[in-house]
Order: C-alpha cells, then structure tokens, then sequence
C-alpha cells in the first residue's frame, strides 16, 4: 500500500483518482505518522479521530459516487488538513493558544474551514499556535529538522504537522511573520495571499487590518490547489508571461543588516542559479520611505491588538503572559490617532509597491527569515523580513532550497503585488524548478 502520509497533496490526489490509495487509508497513513511523530513535535493541541474516519469514508464514497455520475468529487477530496487553533473548526475545541482557561467547543465552522469541507477535506485536528496569534508562553511545539529548535510561530503547530508529514495541508494565519517564518524555518511552501483572499469570519481576531488566512503545503502546486479551492475565481488573475520570460527582483530589503551570514548567502546564491538558468534578473531598491514600514506595521498590529485583546485582559488579567498583557493593556502606549497615521503611510506605499510591477518586473525575492530556526528555549524568532510586506497586504510564497551552516532549512519568499496570486504562484513554480529541481 502506497504511504499517503508521505504524498503531497496533489500526489495523493492522483492516487486516489488513479483507485492506487483511498481516502481512509490515506488518512490510516497520517494518523499513524501523528502517532509516531507528534508525542516529540507536539504540533497538535486535539485531534479528533473517529470524526476523521467518518469523514475519509465520506469522501470514498463522494469520490465513488462522482466516478458514477461523471461530476468532480471536489479538488480536495480525501485530502487531510490541519486547522491552526484561532480558527473554528465545528465539534472541537477552540482554545487560542492559552492554557489558563478552557477552551470552546465551536458549534459551527469558520468560513475557511466550510469552503474546504465543500471541496471534500477531511479535517484531521487542530494546531499550536502562539497565544491569539499574537505573544505570549512559548508553543510547545518542536521543528521536525531538529526538535531543539523552534518551528517559528505563531503557526507553529500548522507548519510543523506538514514539516513533520503528518499532513500534506494545514492552514495557518499571518498577521506579521506567523506564515512565512515557520515554512522558512521547517523547509516546507506556505502561502499568505493578498490580505482579505480568505474571509475570516469564525476566526479569532489579533489585528484585522492585517490578520490573513493562509496555508502551507509540500509543494508549490500544492499551495495552487488551495487557492483555487478557497479563493473565488477572479478572470483578472489569469498568468501573464510564460516561464522564461520572467523577470525576478532581488531585494535585500532595509534589514538586511540583520540577515545572517547563511541567508545572505542563500539570496545571493539564489540569484546566481536564477541567472545561470536563464531567468531575467534586476536588483529591486525600494522607494523612499519603506524603511519605515515596519515599525508602521508595528503601530497598527499592536494598536489594534490592544482593542482585540483588552477584554481578555479584564476577564483573565493574572493569567495573562506578560508579553500577552502588554498588549492587551496598551504597554507601549498607542493611540487611535497613531494607528489612523500609521495606516496611513503604509496605505500610500502600497500603491507604489504594486506600480513596481507589470512590465518591468514580476515578482521579488527576499530573505524569509533572518538565518536558520533559533533554538526552542529562545523564542519564535524574528519576523523582521515578514512586517513590511503584510503590511503591503501583498501576497508571499514561501520557497525552502538551502541550508545553513547547521544543515537546517533556510527559507527565502516571492514577493508579488496585491491580487496577483496566481501569477506570483506561476512564478514561483519557474523558481522553484530552478531551486530545487
């Protein structure tokens, strides 16, 4: 019998289509890796088996119906999904990261986890995250690559269960960093989309302005297969250029100070494979005043996570994590009128950030984290190389390739212009091929 837990997604499918691998025994697959994998990980704070099981005959029996009927089955049907714990998933537990309180058993799907069940997902569980998604204890969470140090965060859980092959899909959120650090940090793809792709409706909020849904997979046709299941069809999104005619920014971008010897290494190498290839290459400076984009990131994710958590702050205030608390209270002080400017300035650059593209360029590579995963007792990490653009609301893929000098994974993004997703994943499979091919 094929090792489904093994597959990528869009490989599982084919198998399934093929009659070579069933949903269930593709699922029987996952939940063996669960049990052998995740006692050391801890990727998942509650899996829910028998609902699991339930849902995989299902999705036979769908698939077994649509062959009779010549219908389409669903394009993830059968296929296991992970849910970060902020998100609603119907009959299990909510708990948002915290320890101090229980969790709420939700009584109805978030709007992303409903989309996938109508593409025929089988919901495995829910995973570690950071406390709402935003600061607080430690997840409990290892990296596969090496347990002593950490997956990142706050989707700690969603990219170590993919990382760790315990699922080929889990969905994760980013806000700043939570998305495209944990993949850089594991060696897998995620991708942010444009802020707003997904409704976050049965999502607990840490900053709305910038909170987006977002997923990680093996693969880069693994993460097309989830925009196209979760996203509306937009005719405006279809691929411009073919693969060679790509052109590819290389942007060091205003931290780069802080990248270490190893990622400094793995972008300017990664221009080297690009040109050697054939790719269209052009260094990308930045206009005038996205030096300042982080810390403006930073004004609006915690003004409004004061506004999002000061209520938690009042019911729970002892229990709180002081990193937690200082949000919640306002510790640094923001008010309205910081947030309004703020927002403000980064609103007016994302108009200039997006007239970087079209002709003259198609997407930007840049550094997806500042070096290889930190060790678990320090942290989750920076995410210095991720505000600026969540603060564009730009799409971003993350692509693994490289290694440090420790031999873990080190992660570099494809940056692309707001609403460009399907073309900036066409990009990133041409790089992709030439990076890891």
């Amino acid at each position: 019998m094929i090792d489904g837990a093994g597959l990528p997604a869009s490989g599982a499918l084919s198998a399934m289509a093929s009659g070579e691998l069933s949903a269930v025994d593709l699922l029987e697959s996952c939940l063996a890796a669960i049990a052998r994998h995740d006692a050391t990980i801890r990727a998942f704070c509650h899996v829910d088996v028998e609902a699991a099981r339930a849902e995989a005959r299902l999705a036979d029996a769908r698939r077994t119906e649509a062959t009779a009927t010549g219908e389409g089955p669903g394009l993830l049907c059968g296929v296991p999904v992970a849910i970060k714990d902020v998100i609603d998933v119907r009959g299990m537990p909510t708990g948002h990261g915290v320890t101090y309180r229980a969790p709420r058993i939700a009584e109805r799907d978030a709007r992303v986890v409903a989309l996938l069940r109508r593409q025929g997902a089988v919901i495995v569980g829910k995973t570690e995250t950071v406390a709402f998604a935003a600061a607080g204890a430690i997840p409990p969470t290892r990296n596969p690559r090496d347990p002593a140090r950490s997956p990142g965060g706050s989707s700690s859980g969603s990219a170590a269960a993919v990382a760790a092959g315990m699922v080929p899909l889990a969905i994760g959120t980013q806000t700043g960093g939570s998305q495209i650090r944990p993949a850089a940090f594991t060696g897998i793809y995620a991708l942010k989309p444009t802020f707003g792709t997904v409704a976050r409706e049965g999502m607990s909020p840490f900053a709305p302005s910038l909170d987006t849904i977002g997923w990680f997979a093996r693969s880069v046709d693994d993460l097309s297969l989830l925009l196209a299941a979760l996203a509306a069809p937009d005719p405006m999104q279809e691929t411009r250029v073919p693969a060679a005619g790509r052109v590819i920014g290389i942007c060091r971008g205003p931290h780069w100070a802080d990248a270490g010897p190893d990622m400094q290494w793995a972008l300017l190498e990664a221009e080297r494979r690009l040109r050697r290839a054939g790719m269209q290459i052009r260094p990308v400076d930045l206009p005038a005043g996205f030096d300042a984009l982080t810390s403006d990131q930073e004004v609006v994710m915690y003004g409004e996570g004061h506004l999002s958590l000061r209520d938690e702050h009042v019911r729970h205030g002892a229990a709180l994590h002081p990193d937690l608390a200082a949000i919640a209270t306002n510790a640094r002080g923001i008010g309205r009128a910081d947030i309004w400017t703020a927002a403000a300035r980064i609103s007016r650059r994302r108009t200039l950030f997006d007239g970087l593209f079209g002709s003259r360029l198609d997407a930007i590579l840049a550094p997806g984290a500042p070096g290889e995963a930190p060790s678990w007792a320090d942290g989750t990490g920076s995410s210095r190389f991720n505000k600026m653009w969540s603060a564009l609301h730009a799409p971003c893929v993350a692509l693994p390739g490289f290694s440090g000098s420790s031999g873990l994974p080190l992660g570099l993004q494809l940056v692309g212009p707001r609403f460009g997703d399907a073309d900036l994943l066409a990009c990133a499979t041409a790089v992709d091929r030439i990076l890891n091919g």
